[in-house]
């Protein structure tokens, strides 16, 4: 008799699931979603998701996104907001940089609606990312001398977070997609370095410049470990910490499957 009722419980189960599933699939299409991230195009950055629905309210989410090496954006904004804090380094760092990057971010998604991949959802996520630094050319002016330095480099880094969203189907194959916020810790490490003739510099002068590249890196990397070493013959910068950041604002339109 327990043996006939747990087979009625476990059939009744699947029927039933069976059926939501058969609902969502109706109402919604199949249980994939590839997406175009529009946001990261305004940085010059292309961002790809792919979404699949492993049950009524969760959902397995991999993105990836790259950018080619280029100028920062909004480099004019960025520059008016250093310029009213008179950091000069910050603005001559805006003017060279050179940037390329790449991440790779898995998350879970767990939608609190009725249906899956439809409505706001709570998305726990890793992320690792990497920045190649291909141009920072960094000055020191003193009363007799001016240095000039030359960086490239690379950042890399993992991180983990938790995203606040929600995803609505706009027609039966179209979805959009919207990252409210997405705050997250992350910890990195840097490291660049420069091959320049500074033979004509003192000693006083490589100690100087070391001092002004740490307190430089120090300002802007708040939480890291930062060490500079200037030769005769190049420069080092290496730095390690960790920060918080966030996914906000983001805007993705999907083709569902």
């Amino acid at each position: 008799m327990k043996l006939h009722l747990t087979a009625f419980f476990l059939f009744s189960t699947t029927l039933l699931f069976a059926q939501r599933v058969t609902n969502e699939k109706e109402k919604y299409g199949d249980f994939n979603v590839i997406k175009i991230n529009l946001s990261a195009l305004t940085t010059g950055t292309y961002s790809f998701q792919y979404e699949r629905a492993l049950s009524n309210h969760t959902s397995l989410l991999l993105a990836a996104k790259f950018r080619p090496s280029a100028g920062l954006p909004f480099k004019s904004t960025i520059k008016s907001f250093l310029d009213t804090l008179s950091q000069g380094a910050g603005i001559d760092f805006v003017n060279n940089a050179k940037i390329g990057s790449y991440a790779i971010t898995p998350e879970i998604r767990f939608y609190l609606g009725k249906g899956a991949m439809h409505g706001f959802y709570l998305a726990p996520f890793a992320r690792y990312e990497g920045n190649k630094l291909n141009s920072w050319r960094y000055t020191l002016k003193t009363v007799n001398k001016t240095i000039v330095i030359d960086f490239t480099g690379k950042q890399n880094g993992i991180g983990a977070g938790l995203q606040i969203g929600a995803q609505y189907m706009l027609s039966n194959k179209i979805s959009l997609d919207i990252w409210l916020v997405g705050p997250y810790l992350f910890a990195d490490k840097i490291d660049a370095n420069s091959i320049t003739d500074l033979s004509d510099k003192t000693d006083q002068d490589l100690q100087d410049a070391k001092n002004d590249i740490e307190k430089y890196a120090k300002n802007y990397l708040p939480g890291h470990t930062v060490t500079a070493n200037v030769t005769h013959t190049g420069a080092t910068l290496n730095a390690k910490g960790t920060f918080y950041g966030a996914r906000a604002l983001g805007l993705a339109i999907g083709y569902r499957f």
